[in-house]
């Protein structure tokens, strides 16, 4: 079965339109599943084995997974099985895991898991993995084979006061940011409102990365739908996020806001 992805319009000659824009009634229908299973025991992955991250590039279907040894056999570590069918059957490449856990007072010895594959041009693949609650980054030339990168870690939760955990990251690349975007728990609560839920408390997070200097971040420090006449907005810190300094040489603040029409309108204040 063929699932268009891009149609076009017959309405509008000329126009291209998503396929998945369109409301459209779609099946399931169940793989053979399990397409994976933990290895026998002994081997690294014998235990807990999850989902990581899935591609595919020059008709080879990659999909990659963290797991576990035994029952108090150690941390997840990442591995990879390959198929030339996206139903598989996937064959798991080697005996060992493709990042696996580095020295117990390293970095990543603790856990090498939740990845995310990103192409860079015709032969460089990069993945992003998660351990010790942070972000790692590691580079490769034929998405097996991974060097890890040696500046380590790339993101790191004691980046932020409150920062408990980053988790199932995900990314853009615009050159010449990478923008991590990740499940944020906390150390303490800082809302009232979910404080009785605390520490089953998550947002949606992000993460700036940089490949490139000098640079300029717009970030946005203050966002109102509206602001009424002789009002002020609040250092809340649901209404004003925490913005990072550290990596600024200088920095400038803009404000824009659309007024009403009225004969006498007086500014907006920034203070």
């Amino acid at each position: 079965m063929a699932l268009p992805v891009i149609s076009s319009a017959q309405q509008r000659p000329g126009r291209v339109q998503n396929g998945f824009l369109r409301e459209r009634p779609f099946l399931q229908i169940p793989g053979p599943n399990p397409i994976l299973t933990p290895g026998p025991s002994g081997s690294w992955d014998s235990h807990v084995i999850e989902a990581g991250d899935a591609f595919k590039d020059f008709g080879t279907y990659y999909l990659y997974y963290h797991a576990t040894e035994d029952v108090g056999g150690g941390g997840y570590q990442t591995g990879v099985a390959t198929s030339t069918h996206p139903l598989g059957p996937f064959t798991k490449f080697g005996d060992q895991p493709i990042l696996p856990l580095g020295p117990e007072d390293s970095w990543d010895g603790r856990h090498a898991a939740c990845a995310m594959v990103l192409k860079e041009g015709t032969d460089r693949y990069l993945i992003r993995i998660l351990t010790r609650e942070s972000i790692g980054y590691a580079s490769s030339r034929d998405g097996i084979n991974w060097t890890k990168y040696s500046g380590n870690l790339v993101a790191t939760r004691e980046a932020e006061p409150n920062a408990a955990a980053y988790a199932e990251v995900h990314a853009i690349v615009e050159p010449p940011f990478i923008y991590l975007y990740h499940t944020l728990r906390y150390k303490q609560p800082w809302r009232d409102r979910f404080r009785d839920q605390f520490p089953t408390v998550e947002d949606l997070g992000m993460q700036v990365l940089v490949m490139a200097r000098p640079f300029r971040l717009d970030m946005p420090a203050l966002t109102r739908e509206t602001l009424a006449a002789g009002t002020t907005t609040s250092m809340r810190r649901d209404e004003s996020p925490i913005i990072a300094l550290s990596h600024a040489t200088s920095a400038s603040v803009t404000v824009q806001c659309t007024c009403d029409r009225h004969d006498n309108v007086d500014p907006v204040i920034s203070h």
